[in-house]
């Protein structure tokens, strides 16, 4: 490795840790403002769908979420509930 390539190595280090540790700040912050992390995998046709009506609507996709569960929370929508 030469001085140059450790020296950019460094400087890219330090970058990377000021973004991590931003990151971690934001987390927490939105932790003291009552959110919770949401990270799910969806099937294609289910994500096209979510940017389309995201797109029509001018919402996020976390507005659109927030949208979709209020709806099914009060009857609005059904979404399959099971039996219990």
């Amino acid at each position: 490795m030469t001085k140059k390539t450790k020296d950019r190595s460094v400087l890219e280090g330090g970058r990377a840790g000021q973004l991590a540790r931003a990151q971690s700040l934001y987390r927490e912050k939105k932790k003291e403002d009552g959110f919770q992390r949401l990270q799910e995998w969806l099937p294609e046709a289910a994500s096209s769908r979510l940017k389309y009506l995201c797109d029509a609507t001018g919402l996020t996709k976390r507005e659109a979420l927030v949208r979709l569960i209020s709806a099914a929370d009060v009857d609005k929508i059904e979404i399959g509930r099971s039996e219990k």
